[in-house]
């Protein structure tokens, strides 16, 4: 009984030393910035925003690859009697840099897993992306002495990627990655929990946890090379989120741990117009 569990132990170790080959969209881990809502206290009804955002992170087993990107977007808000809700669109560019696995194929530490590590380093480099989309959100509110706690809510988004990654997972045969997703269309789903606090006249800061899904799975082979699919996962995300907001303008800092990927995300959004509640003037 001790040497099977000895057995089973070194077989564990052994797995968790051996590097796969994923390859997802890039837009995982990016697909949620941070969108600002007014406080219901605020008296603004709706608001327009536009952002500025920049991601760095790691990608693949292990972060084997790096990802950089900056993007736009432009969202609405809208205050109501207990809820609140946006909806907005963005525009990404970036760059993934698909890197080298050393040693090379000749070396038995690949052997059997799945993937062509001489193929891929000859296709290796950065590689262009980008993306547009569309996205939503729906929550409850509730006040607090000191602000508000959005209690539950949930996002939705859509995005669209085009560019040379996407085009080099295209052509990159199945059995010579663990895991490759071709799509170019990536939707995905999540929940999350903010907490805001007024910090001044006009001021605000807030922390928000969320957790995102992709709407669809991806199959990894096994590692033998046989193409017999070895398990699905679907791509999720857990997102902390850090903000301030000065009047007009939101600055925020975001963390990023998901399915084979990591990103911290940085962004300013500024308040480009808004309308009062009944009674009350509009301002910008």
């Amino acid at each position: 009984m001790k040497q099977c569990v000895l057995y089973c132990l070194l077989l564990t170790v052994l797995a968790s030393c051996s590097q796969m080959a994923i390859y997802q969209s890039p837009v995982h881990t990016n697909s949620s910035t941070y969108k600002t809502i007014p406080l219901q206290n605020e008296g603004i009804a709706s608001a327009s925003y536009a952002g500025l955002h920049i991601s760095a992170g790691n990608a693949n087993h292990r972060g084997h690859d790096y990802t950089l990107n900056l993007s736009g977007t432009y969202h609405r808000s809208h205050n109501f009697e207990g809820f609140q809700a946006t909806y907005g669109a963005n525009f990404m560019l970036g760059n993934y840099r698909v890197r080298r696995f050393s040693p090379d194929s000749s070396t038995s530490r690949y052997d059997g897993l799945g993937f062509d590590p001489a193929f891929i380093n000859d296709h290796t480099g950065n590689k262009f992306f980008g993306a547009w989309g569309i996205n939503g959100s729906f929550n409850a509110v509730m006040k607090t002495d000191i602000g508000e706690w959005r209690i539950l809510g949930t996002e939705l988004s859509y995005t669209n990627e085009f560019g040379n990654y996407l085009n080099f997972r295209r052509k990159l045969p199945v059995y010579y990655a663990n895991s490759v997703d071709p799509h170019n269309q990536y939707f995905t789903y999540g929940f999350f929990t903010e907490l805001v606090n007024t910090v001044g006249d006009g001021n605000t800061m807030g922390f928000k946890l969320a957790w995102t899904n992709a709407a669809t799975k991806v199959t990894t082979l096994e590692r033998d090379g046989s193409g017999r699919p070895y398990h699905e996962f679907t791509p999720r995300f857990l997102s902390a989120t850090a903000q301030v907001t000065l009047h007009k303008m939101t600055m925020y800092g975001q963390a990023n741990f998901g399915s084979y990927a990591s990103s911290l995300q940085g962004g300013v959004l500024l308040r480009l117009g808004s309308t009062k509640k009944a009674g009350k003037a509009a301002g910008l």
